[in-house]
């Protein structure tokens, strides 16, 4: 055996990666990617400005489009400036590419109007945000809700126009636009213009419709019942049924337009208050005058027409204009009445220089005696016009001004002038001595009263002296000698047997006379019939047949 000691081993530990490390790496990793799955599924969060929060419950109100859920609100609260919400709503990342710039949001909620029933689904399921997918290539995470829901869908074929009033706010959001009856269109938004004193509307005609719409289109107000009465009679015109309910405006185009040409982008139409206004031609340019009435203004109303030479030059803008300082109780106070006259229907241009030409037309001929009249322009109803016209030696340097507007000077006219010579007339009856008329009257009949007494004693009077014994026996006479001439009447009459033997004596007298005749009648043919004998005529001898 050898004594060589034994080598000590040399012992290491070898340090071993446990498997049970693994669970908790690869739990790790299956959470990052739930993680980022999550991320990518949630979508980004955008944020809705709205001016209530009616309707709107976090983690409950969703987010739809074509009845498909897109997002869900997460959280609601109050603005910095307290005047409306901030809605915090998480878009499905599957439609984040939808949120373009021009995405519009509102509330979608029970509605019942004149124009239809709206949102009923919202009683079952809850009230929701309805999204609205934009066009636009730039994507945003802000958008500003909308209060109603809008009339028609971003794309939606058609003609966008926008309509012009002057000032009148006769239609609201969502009225329609007809065409020969049939709703085209509707009204989208209003917009109003203070310093030019016009209301805009902004519609959206439908296609294929839009393509009726030319620069020639005339737009008008469509109020379902139009009546008009004139001197020709009563003119009544009823529109459909949805058009007496719910008004709006309708359109056409004049005689011979042919639809095709399409208006420019910027341009405007202009509704008139009529279809019968729509052959009306719109002048920009105008000029205001003043003319103070001092008869009676009944009649006059807004838009009457200012006559010249029997064609409208302008019309009546207001009749309400007491001065100040003055009142209507005052005997001599002249209401001024406010007219507006259009250079373009006096044949001058509608432009700057032609209002120039015609405001100093208008100044030489108010110099040269023109003065204004207020007339009659339907008798039927009353309604009065002014009318422009010359009189002969009213002639004048200077010109009044009222409000630094000029003034037409005014006359009664002839229908005032009538009024006036008819008050004079009753003023001059009322001064005729009726009452002394009236006494001679009554003296009249007293004295007929008293002869009409005296007539009566006297035929009194002559009754007493017919019913006396002398005037009875007088009557007994009378009565004898017309029963005499009535017997001798009778007995010449037809039956009588003296009337009988005359008729038999003229008989016999007929029938000689008869005997005698053949002989007068030869005598007064040949006289001398009496001494020479009249031959008589040879005897007619009778013929052999002729064979």
């Amino acid at each position: 055996m050898s004594d060589v000691a034994p080598t000590p081993a040399r012992i290491r530990r070898v340090r071993r990666l446990s498997g049970l490390w693994l669970i908790p790496l690869v739990t790790l990793l299956a959470a990052l990617v739930m993680a980022y799955d999550n991320y990518r599924s949630r979508g980004p969060l955008v944020t809705l400005h709205f001016k209530s929060g009616a309707g709107i419950e976090a983690n409950r109100t969703l987010i739809k489009t074509l009845d498909v859920e897109v997002g869900r609100v997460e959280e609601i609260t109050l603005n910095a400036a307290l005047d409306g919400v901030i809605v915090a709503a998480r878009i499905h990342g599957d439609f984040r590419h939808l949120l373009a710039e021009d995405s519009r949001f509102w509330v979608v909620q029970p509605s019942v109007s004149l124009a239809g029933v709206s949102g009923l689904n919202t009683l079952i399921s809850g009230q929701y945000i309805e999204f609205s997918p934009g066009k636009a290539g730039r994507v945003s995470e802000s958008f500003i809700g909308l209060d109603e829901p809008p009339l028609t869908p971003l794309g939606t074929p058609g003609l966008a126009v926008t309509l012009v009033t002057d000032g009148d706010f006769s239609f609201a959001h969502g009225d329609p636009v007809y065409y020969q009856g049939t709703v085209v269109g509707k009204i989208e938004e209003i917009r109003y213009d203070f310093h030019a004193g016009r209301t805009y509307y902004d519609a959206f005609i439908e296609a294929p419709f839009h393509e009726l719409i030319t620069p020639q289109t005339r737009f008008w107000k469509s109020s379902g019942v139009q009546a008009e009465l004139t001197s020709a009679g009563v003119r009544l015109e009823t529109g459909t049924l949805a058009s007496l309910l719910l008004g709006g405006v309708s359109f056409t185009n004049p005689p011979g337009v042919i639809p095709g040409e399409a208006p420019k982008v910027e341009s405007e139409f202009y509704i008139y208050s009529s279809r019968d206004a729509i052959y009306d031609h719109q002048y920009r340019e105008s000029l205001r005058y003043w003319i103070m009435v001092s008869d009676s203004v009944g009649g006059l109303t807004e838009s009457s027409r200012v006559m010249y030479r029997g064609l409208q030059v302008g019309r009546v803008l207001s009749t309400d204009n007491i001065p100040a300082g003055r009142n209507l109780l005052d005997r001599t106070l002249q209401l001024p009445i406010l007219i507006e006259i259009q250079p373009g229907r006096l044949g001058l241009p509608d432009t700057a220089v032609g209002s120039a030409r015609a405001k100093a037309d208008i100044e030489n001929w108010i110099r040269d005696g023109l003065i204004a009249t207020v007339g009659s322009q339907n008798f039927l109803v009353g309604q009065q016009q002014v009318e422009l016209q010359y009189q002969e030696g009213a002639k004048r340097q200077d010109i009044e001004y009222f409000n630094a507007l000029a003034v037409i000077p005014t006359d009664l006219g002839s229908i005032g002038r009538f009024t006036n010579s008819i008050e004079a007339l009753l003023v001059k009856l009322n001064e005729l001595p009726v009452e002394n008329a009236l006494t001679g009257v009554s003296e009249l009949t007293r004295q007929a009263s008293t002869s009409l007494a005296r007539m009566q004693d006297l035929l009194k009077s002559t009754q007493d002296l017919v019913a006396g014994e002398r005037s009875a026996a007088l009557m007994q006479q009378l009565d004898a000698t017309l029963a005499s001439l009535q017997a001798l009447a009778e007995s010449y009459s037809a039956e009588s047997k003296a009337s009988r033997d005359m008729q038999r004596t003229l008989q016999s007298i007929t029938e000689v006379m008869n005997q005698f005749r053949p002989l007068a009648e030869e005598l007064r043919n040949r006289p001398s019939s009496l001494v020479f004998p009249s031959t008589p005529p040879p005897e007619a001898q009778p013929l052999r047949k002729q064979p």
